[in-house]
């Protein structure tokens, strides 16, 4: 027999991002209202993170930011109950 586990997360459960300098590993939580001005280097060991505010993974972060607090606003969703699916391996480490 196979035993199939489902993680799934309500969009009303976000709170906010965590972001992981490659560099130095430092870990930074941004909250989701924070998200419209997200951080663009590290804080600790200032390496850059995006090349302008016009680069492409900055502007998405912005818009995820943006996505959420949307879906969260305008919840419930009519007639249907939004959640987004995680891998099981997020509780494996």
């Amino acid at each position: 027999m196979t035993r199939d586990q489902r993680v799934s997360m309500d969009v009303a459960d976000i709170v906010g991002v965590s972001m992981c300098c490659h560099h130095c590993k430092t870990l930074v939580e941004v909250p989701l209202k924070e998200l419209s001005r997200p951080p663009q280097e590290c804080p600790v060991c200032k390496q850059s993170w995006f090349d302008s505010q016009g680069n492409e993974d900055y502007q998405s972060i912005k818009f995820l930011g943006r996505t959420v607090e949307q879906m969260q606003k305008s919840k419930p969703l009519g007639v249907l109950n939004l959640k987004l699916q995680l891998t099981p391996s997020i509780f494996e480490k």
